[in-house]
């Protein structure tokens, strides 16, 4: 969790600084920031647990 923390930090910042300079590979930094927001969010408390419950 912890690494994708910093994984969405680290690019998303990258990201903000490509799209102010238009530059062309912005797209590919905003998609690892994206991954690494996945990352923490798919993991710890967020993790859906329904499979193997009962209704």
């Amino acid at each position: 969790m912890l690494i994708g923390l910093g994984q969405a930090g680290v690019y998303g910042l990258l990201a903000a600084l490509q799209w102010l300079v238009r530059a062309p590979g912005r797209a590919k930094t905003l998609d690892r920031a994206a991954r690494g927001l996945g990352k923490t969010l798919w993991g710890g408390p967020f993790k859906i647990r329904f499979y193997g419950r009962t209704a």
